[in-house]
């Protein structure tokens, strides 16, 4: 770190007006990328990391503790949150999950907060421009847009952790004590959210002592605020420590920070972890490399911009002691990384000033030049934005199985693993589907499943095209959902693992019988039968009809009917019935056999008829009814 000494050509403490206006432009932009699509997916819930903060909130609303779950040591920050939504928005009946829309709101504004904070903090470090440059790049940056809109932590700890920098080393530059002491505090709240943040304590800490260099400095005024601000630390470390769970983090299932496989990261590895972070700009080496010029030629604030660039470093190192880096553990470092690309760019301003050219020139040209990089980043972006206002294919999944198909087990891959859970993946039915795993559909598997009860399969749609032929006759196909650019989430082919008993040709108005299954084709006086249709419709009929079954005698009496709604769900009538694709199963019919009845053949015949006004669906040929089986009564 340079010896220059900090107070030295303070800045002004906040910027111009025109700064804030251009700042305004830039936040409209930033938050118009980030606000599109927040409820992406809902209510399915997507991000595997949502539902775990949520679930344990409600668990502790519902029970006093998450420990079920092992988070009791996880950071309680965005657990609280959630908790704070669920308890006073959430409404009873529904899946936790519901509330998941806010929370993401929430981050979303933090990172727009952030974007304020990291283009105050690049202004601190260099010019004005400077710190528009830094919140340019950071409210076109896709990984920053893509991780705001997530329920997460990952914002809200980057954003406290910026926050502390900006204020302790603005505190330190205007002789502040307030403003130190709220930087600390801003960095506890970090912690808060991810331990992460406290990477960056110990430097704050060591920077706040810096005043003490000054020769004017108040040094009695200076140590007692540190005393002070060591106390609070003090106490903060000895809640979170031995009152707080924090050391019981490791229980937490999938935790990437094991404490007991710790190890020093190797430079080789911190290359990486500024690479990924690099990376995130399609052209971002271009950018680091103009950036590290600027800096370099320019050669003012060092120690500034030193105190960021330390923070970053140990913020890789930090993360870097558990192993390999993932970009959720490292938002914070990226915004880091943002103030300081800003601060280079800016730096290229006044290098090419000293030509005898008005300055705005030069900030027209380098500003020019960003937005020329970060076009990739820009179309992404969008691109992106549209992609979430896609309606995702398994919510209509979800409301079509909770409505149509008989509750079951399912085997899937790992994009429907959390469909039909009403906790981990918003789901609101009503019906159950339990999750079976993942298994693939062979002549050897089939028996298997469905002797352990598996009674579905969801599987992609070219996976379905390619089974094999004499698998393929053993299943059902009851809906696909072929692949679309008009929505997100993975195509699909619902099936069911057995295949209709019977097949079946009849139309009755816009309905077709394709098929039955009957449990025997013989029957004795006093017994019963148990009959299930399966049907599909050209077009959804005017009204709700009803299905007839009537078993007729040789004769043409009247032995045996039964009535009844077409599928076992009611919340879902042939007023509905707007696939011609879909296979829809019956509910199951039960036709008594009257003790006195006489044996012999009868025929069992089929209809729709309307509860309202007694109307009948006709066949092609104008009957009001189809023949579906003989049976034979045998006393």
């Amino acid at each position: 770190m340079s010896t220059q000494t900090p107070s030295l050509s303070p800045p002004r403490l906040l910027p111009p007006r025109w700064w804030w206006l251009a700042l305004i432009v830039i936040l409209l932009c930033a938050g118009a990328l980030r606000y599109t699509g927040y409820n992406f997916s809902l209510p399915y819930v997507d991000h595997v990391d949502e539902p775990h903060f949520d679930v344990a909130a409600q668990m502790i609303i519902d029970m006093g503790t998450d420990k079920s779950m092992n988070y009791q040591g996880y950071p309680p920050g965005l657990i609280t949150v959630n908790y704070l939504f669920l308890r006073f928005f959430h409404t009873p009946g529904t899946p936790p999950t519901t509330i998941i829309w806010m929370v993401r709101l929430l981050s979303i504004s933090a990172s727009l907060v952030l974007l304020i904070v990291i283009g105050l903090l690049a202004y601190l470090l260099s010019t004005p421009g400077g710190g528009l440059l830094a919140a340019l790049l950071w409210g076109f940056n896709p990984i920053a847009i893509e991780y705001a809109r997530y329920a997460t932590a990952d914002t809200f700890v980057a954003l406290f952790t910026v926050l502390a920098i900006y204020l302790v080393v603005t505190g330190v530059v205007h002789r502040r004590e307030g403003w130190i002491t709220a930087g600390i505090l801003a960095n506890l709240v970090g912690i808060l959210f991810k331990y992460q943040s406290g990477f960056v304590l110990p430097l704050l800490i060591l920077l706040s002592l810096a005043p003490l260099r000054a020769p004017d400095a108040d040094r009695c005024r200076i140590l007692e605020g540190f005393i002070r601000r060591m106390l609070i630390v003090g106490a903060f470390s000895f809640w979170l420590v031995l009152i707080y769970p924090s050391l019981e983090a490791n229980q937490i299932a999938n935790w990437v920070a094991p404490t007991d496989r710790m190890h020093l990261p190797s430079p080789e590895q911190l290359v990486q972890g500024i690479l990924l972070l690099v990376t995130t700009n399609a052209r971002g080496i271009l950018l680091a490399v103009a950036a590290l010029a600027g800096i370099l030629l320019r050669r003012t604030n060092l120690w500034r911009i030193g105190v960021v660039a330390a923070a970053l470093l140990l913020w890789l190192a930090g993360v870097g002691l558990f192993g390999g880096y993932d970009m959720r553990q490292v938002i914070g470092a990226l915004a880091m990384l943002t103030v300081l690309l800003g601060v280079g760019l800016a730096g290229w301003i006044d290098l090419l000033a000293r030509f005898r050219l008005p300055r705005w020139v030069f900030e027209v040209a380098v500003v020019a030049a960003t937005l020329v990089l970060l076009v990739p980043d820009i179309h992404a972006a969008l691109s992106d934005a549209y992609q979430r206002t896609l309606p995702d294919r398994r919510n209509d999944l979800a409301r079509w199985m909770d409505v149509s198909v008989p509750a079951g087990s399912y085997i899937a891959p790992v994009d429907n693993h959390k469909t039909f859970n009403p906790g981990w993946g918003g789901y609101a039915g009503f019906t159950a589907f339990p999750y079976s795993g993942q298994a693939t559909l062979t002549q050897q598997s089939l028996p298997q499943l469905r002797t352990s009860g598996v009674s579905y399969a969801i599987i992609s749609n070219s996976d379905y095209q390619t089974l094999d032929p004499d698998v393929a006759k053993q299943l059902l196909l009851l809906k696909d959902y072929p692949p679309s650019s008009a929505y997100r989430g993975p195509d699909m082919a619902v099936l069911r693992l057995t295949p209709i008993q019977h097949a079946a040709s009849g139309t009755l108005g816009s309905i077709r019988l394709v098929g039955y299954d009957l449990d025997s084709a013989t029957v004795k006086p006093g017994g019963t039968i148990h009959l299930t249709y399966y049907w599909q419709a050209d077009a959804p009929t005017a009204q709700p009809y009803v299905v007839f079954n009537h078993l007729m005698n040789a004769s043409g009496d009247l032995v045996a009917q039964i009535d009844g709604d077409p599928l076992s769900d009611l919340r879902r009538s042939t007023t509905d019935w707007n696939d011609p694709q879909e296979t829809l199963i019956s509910r199951t019919f039960t036709l008594s056999i009257p003790v006195d009845t006489k044996s012999g053949a009868v025929s069992l015949y089929t209809g729709f008829y309307s509860r309202t006004d007694g109307d009948r669906l006709h066949t092609p040929t104008g009957t009001d009814q189809l023949l579906v089986t003989t049976l034979q009564i045998s006393g």
